[in-house]
């Protein structure tokens, strides 16, 4: 049997044209999965970028407005593409936030020791769009709370501290046990406190309506005194808006598929400016 030279050669240009295809294909989907990879990770690293941003921008928000201010960046926003034509190969790029600080019902524990700080009003901000506020320190509607109700499973200290109109800080104090709630407005609870102050040398106390107290001053602040050796679960509700103790913010940024979230709690509330003016009653 005679084979040709040429029918060699062929089966030979085909073997090689195949593994040649064979391993071409093999490295251009290395390539493609590396690309992808190098893709997914660029992205992820502006859209953590981009939620660090819009977390710097909600505290720029949260600086200028007092306590109980809320906030919130939606698709909707124009804020919502900030980003979006900053020049980056990664794609656009959505931002959001979302600012939880104030509502009508809230409950948590205090420890042995431990106290609590819950503003008695909120800061409504101003709209300048759909949802987002413009940061304006110099206006900013303040709505103090109405009609609150403060409950706990024993034994608390409570001071509630204010300021007049001319930046004095005021206050009163008093207690309450787990058979009681304390009001802002008349009731079988405790619906006023003790006023201690100064007149030349002369010290005075006074009982005080805890509504009239928190209508006649700016920015009560109700302080909370666990004084016993139990942790002591309170509640508290109002007819309208109060700050938390806590503020959250969720902030996050959006590329394609690949979205970044990154939260933050804080204190709601500068915790020695205010403690350093105040003072318990046992």
């Amino acid at each position: 049997m005679h084979f040709s030279r040429r029918g060699y050669s062929t089966i030979i240009a085909l073997l090689m044209t195949a593994f040649l295809i064979a391993l071409s294909s093999g490295i251009f989907a290395l390539m493609l999965r590396d690309m992808t990879i190098n893709r997914a990770l660029s992205r992820g690293i502006a859209t953590y970028a981009g939620a660090e941003w819009a977390l710097e921008y909600a505290l720029l928000k949260v600086k200028n407005h007092e306590s109980g201010f809320e906030d919130a960046i939606t698709p909707d926003d124009d804020e919502h593409e900030l980003l979006s034509h900053n020049g980056s190969s990664t794609g656009a790029q959505g931002l959001s936030y979302e600012i939880e600080a104030s509502g009508t019902a809230y409950s948590d524990s205090i420890a042995p020791g431990a106290y609590e700080i819950i503003p008695l009003f909120i800061d409504e901000g101003n709209l300048i769009q759909t949802h987002a506020k413009h940061p304006d320190p110099a206006n900013h509607p303040i709505d103090a709370t109405e009609r609150f109700e403060l409950s706990a499973d024993g034994e608390l200290s409570w001071n509630i501290l204010a300021t007049d109109t001319n930046g004095t800080t005021v206050g009163i104090v008093g207690t309450i046990s787990g058979a009681q709630s304390l009001w802002s407005r008349p009731s079988a609870g405790v619906s006023s406190g003790t006023r201690k102050s100064l007149s030349g040398d002369e010290f005075r106390l006074s009982v005080v309506g805890i509504a009239d107290f928190v209508s006649s001053y700016d920015f009560p602040y109700l302080i909370l005194y666990n004084y016993t050796d139990t942790s002591r679960i309170y509640t508290i509700d109002a007819d309208t808006g109060f700050s938390y103790p806590m503020r959250t913010i969720i902030a996050s940024s959006r590329i394609a598929d690949i979205r970044q979230n990154i939260r933050l709690e804080q204190e709601a509330v500068p915790v020695f400016e205010a403690l350093k003016w105040s003072f318990f009653s046992r």
